[in-house]
């Protein structure tokens, strides 16, 4: 037999082999010399594997909080009094989307500075319905992506308030039958005080504050269905509160820009890479303000409703919305 110090692993184990082949009296023995080195193995493997668990397991722990320090957290942001991701999103909604209206929001952590937002937006020109997402919008290093949008909730119309056909549009809406309920993005040659548009015999939905000496001008949404705060109930505000909660809302985007800002800026037929900037003009300009006054806004109202009114007002364009057969669907 050779030296066992010179003896490399494959010749122990041939020897070790051997050894057990020569032994055929004792074959009780040499299962437990098996048994011994197979435990031996497996406690090898048993403690290689949790170092290897233990490693893994400190990496995770210190690269979390890394990441999560270094990028957007916004499901620490949304405990905050306020929930600041909801509130900046709902704001983002409101001045920016007609009849849209973020109605919840949960946030779900993914894994490294990767969050799942689920969202239900619902659109004010169809029954409401309140219950389950519809919008999910993935946070990746605090950056937005929009990864579901089941009826195009976030999709934008662009030049909404330009289309000038609008005695072509006439003509075909008093073909509908009588019980038709029309919504319509309304744009008028000269801007209007919204208190006088208040008055009027249709439904306001939505107007945008009129800042000719802004490039972004956003809007105020006039029939929110999610109350949460007492500026959420429009009915009832003057155009002194409605001025205020506009000016919340842009102060709002602006100071929470990085939340949204993936998502994009437009007004009208515009896009807006220097939101910031953007924002902090129209919001210097809309504190200037003394009297609201709006020429671009969306109406609903019956057949004849919305008839009697385009007929009787300086009508620039108009962009049909949507049409309901009744006010049953």
């Amino acid at each position: 037999m050779k030296d066992n110090d010179n003896m490399t692993e494959e010749e122990l184990d041939k020897e070790l082999h051997d050894l057990i082949d020569e032994m055929p009296g004792n074959i009780d023995l040499a299962s437990d010399i098996e048994k011994i080195i197979n435990n031996k193995i497996r406690k090898i493997v048993f403690r290689t594997t949790l170092a290897i668990l233990g490693v893994l397991a400190a990496v995770f722990l210190m690269i979390s909080p890394l990441m999560n320090m270094a990028y957007t957290n916004p499901e620490k942001l949304n405990k905050e009094p306020g929930q600041k991701v909801y509130s900046s999103l709902r704001a983002y909604f409101e001045v920016m989307y007609p009849y849209n209206e973020v109605a919840s929001l949960d946030i779900e952590k993914e894994g490294f500075s990767r969050y799942m937002l689920n969202m239900q937006i619902i659109d004010h020109t169809g029954p409401v319905k309140i219950g389950r997402p519809n919008v999910k919008i993935e946070m990746f290093k605090g950056n937005l992506k929009v990864k579901e949008d089941i009826n195009d909730m976030t999709t934008k119309l662009m030049g909404r308030f330009e289309i000038q056909d609008s005695s072509r549009i006439m003509k075909e809406l008093e073909k509908l039958p009588e019980s038709a309920v029309i919504y319509l993005s309304v744009g008028e040659i000269n801007p209007r005080p919204v208190e006088e548009i208040r008055k009027e015999k249709i439904t306001l939905e939505w107007l945008q504050v009129n800042q000719p000496n802004s490039e972004f001008q956003g809007g105020i949404s006039m029939n929110l269905s999610c109350r949460f705060k007492d500026t959420d109930d429009r009915r009832g505000m003057t155009e002194g509160e409605l001025k205020k909660l506009y000016i919340s809302n842009l102060e709002e985007l602006l100071y929470n820009e990085y939340i949204w800002k993936d998502l994009g800026l437009i007004s009208g037929n515009k896009i807006f890479n220097n939101s910031k900037e953007v924002l902090q003009n129209c919001l210097k300009d809309a504190e200037k303000i003394s009297v609201l006054t709006t020429k671009n806004y969306c109406v609903s109202g019956s057949k004849e409703q919305i008839l009697n009114y385009l007929k009787n007002t300086n009508i620039k364009s108009i962009y049909v919305d949507k049409i309901r057969l009744s006010s049953l669907n």
